[in-house]
């Protein structure tokens, strides 16, 4: 975990030293990810879930026209599955019950982008791409069962940890996924606000749920910042 953690560090704190490269701009960014999870390409249910999500960005000017972004990211990949199930008594007295799970998985990721980015003009759009690294921190299940039975019903509920990186465990330690995305941003002296907007999938899953296949995520980040130029 340690060598994981400074290998993202790496990345992200390379523009900053390294002389071979233009202007260097850093800055932060706070936002909402609006996310969903997918079993074997399946959608598992309408809902979508809201989660902060908070970058670190730093940008090194290639050219007028082109820049390379490094991030240092802390997300939270989250989506729900239900399941319902029925039988019949010996009696055949009909039973019901309806199980809904919701999964939370907090990343640090690390993407670096290619961007295509005007940078003299005050007002200015972007457009971006590219793959992103991501190490499971923690991750957690609330499930909720609801049952229906002779004309009565009860409800039990219980949260669990998700086992992360093991042979068999539930969620895979290292996640790699691609990213595609656009920004505005507004030019000042020697700084600038920016509104962000990316899509995030998954290249490989999350986790798996036994018996069932395994789960992918994939969500939408609306996010605003301030970048500072840096001198060389």
């Amino acid at each position: 975990m340690k060598n994981q953690l400074t290998l993202l560090l790496a990345i992200f704190f390379m523009g900053s030293i390294s002389p071979l490269f233009g202007q260097v701009s850093v800055g932060v960014r706070g936002g909402v990810s609006f996310g969903s999870l997918s079993l074997q390409n399946q959608v598992l249910d309408n809902k979508t879930i809201a989660n902060p999500s908070i970058s670190l960005p730093v940008e090194i000017r290639l050219s007028k026209l082109a820049a390379i972004q490094p991030e240092f990211n802390l997300h939270r990949q989250s989506g729900t599955l239900s399941r319902s199930l029925s039988s019949l008594s010996s009696s055949g007295t009909a039973a019901f019950s309806e199980q809904t799970c919701q999964y939370d998985v907090d990343f640090v990721q690390a993407p670096i982008l290619i961007k295509i980015s005007p940078s003299q003009k005050r007002f200015s759009a972007d457009v971006f791409w590219g793959p992103s690294i991501g190490i499971a921190l923690r991750g957690t299940e609330n499930s909720t069962l609801v049952s229906t039975f002779e004309g009565g019903s009860w409800t039990d509920s219980f949260e669990r940890d998700l086992e992360i990186g093991g042979e068999l465990s539930e969620v895979r330690k290292v996640q790699w996924s691609f990213i595609v995305g656009g920004a505005l941003n507004y030019r000042m002296k020697g700084s600038r606000l920016v509104v962000d907007v990316r899509h995030q999938v998954s290249l490989d899953h999350v986790a798996s749920i036994s018996d069932e296949g395994k789960v992918a995520h994939h969500g939408s980040t609306v996010s605003f910042g301030y970048m500072v130029d840096l001198t060389r």
